[in-house]
């Protein structure tokens, strides 16, 4: 039987969900998420996208976009999968699926389902246990949509560093030229940098790369401090998507990071997704002995 198509309407607010393969980790390292964000953004200026909220996930990405035609966000999710694909194996020297090939879509077509939808991207961290609020985890974006750095001091141009002011004319560059953050660029652009000048570079990317309109989203809500007021009490949910659903926190993940840092791996490079069998079991044994995480956690974390 032939399975029914769903409506499309133009313009009207749609959740995405992109999962990695077999639930695979998508996301090791904080060059993975910048990487990803220029990309997905880079995709939606070219195919006049409209961005409403987005949600990185260790394994999965959530996002509410507008767009005119069914055709514009499809191709706009199989550019935004093939171009992070394709940077992640390259990087890491590895061949094979990174994201499921379909991807989940909903649409909301009711003020009540949208503000439903968005507080459920909101609260996909404090979910999973990571945050407390949707506002605190800096891969919601949210936090940007009242400061321009809240995860850093301000920078100050007249005191900042030679390297710090070089690398900020770096990213100004790539951005005026319409080009997305690579792996090796940001090696270039992080090197010699303090942890604290890290942090204040993070937050000025993301200022220049993101584009999801705040505006547009809080409209929903009367206002951005309402809606951030709406998403502390209001968990929300998505019945339309056919999304794994598990009571599993995603702590583990972070502490499968941890270890893997503190035995010596780069999480750019990934050396240990193409582990031998004997040095693999190694790695498992440590992630059992560790973490907290269950077995189906760290297949999922090593893309066993």
């Amino acid at each position: 039987m032939k399975r029914k198509q769903k409506k499309f309407t133009a313009w009207c607010p749609t959740h995405i969900y992109q999962k990695g393969y077999q639930g695979r980790v998508l996301f090791y390292c904080l060059r993975d998420r910048l990487v990803y964000l220029s990309i997905f953004f880079d995709e939606a200026w070219k195919r006049g996208v409209v961005v409403l909220a987005i949600a990185f996930m260790f394994n999965h990405v959530h996002s509410n976009i507008k767009c005119k035609r069914k055709s514009v966000m499809a191709g706009f999710n199989q550019a935004v999968q093939h171009r992070y694909a394709a940077a992640f194996n390259r990087e890491s020297g590895r061949l094979g699926s990174v994201f499921m090939r379909t991807y989940g879509w909903a649409q909301k077509r009711s003020d009540r389902d949208v503000t439903e939808n968005l507080c459920y991207l909101a609260n996909n961290s404090p979910k999973k246990k990571l945050f407390k609020r949707g506002v605190d985890d800096q891969w919601t974006l949210l936090a940007y949509g009242r400061k321009k750095y809240p995860f850093s001091e301000p920078i100050v141009w007249k005191k900042a560093r030679r390297q710090m002011r070089r690398s900020v004319a770096m990213v100004r560059a790539c951005r005026k030229r319409g080009d997305v953050l690579t792996y090796p660029f940001l090696d270039k652009v992080f090197k010699g940098l303090t942890k604290s000048e890290v942090k204040q570079l993070v937050d000025y990317i993301i200022q220049e790369f993101s584009s999801v309109n705040y505006k547009l989203a809080a409209s929903y809500f009367g206002g951005f401090d309402k809606m951030l007021a709406a998403f502390d009490v209001t968990s929300g949910s998505e019945h339309e998507i056919s999304e794994e659903f598990t009571t599993e926190p995603d702590i583990p993940y972070r502490e499968m990071v941890k270890v893997l840092k503190e035995e010596g791996y780069d999480l750019v490079k990934k050396q240990f997704l193409a582990l031998g069998k004997k040095d693999l079991e190694k790695l498992v044994k440590l992630c059992k002995e560790r973490t907290s995480a269950s077995e189906r956690q760290i297949r999922r974390f090593l893309h066993l």
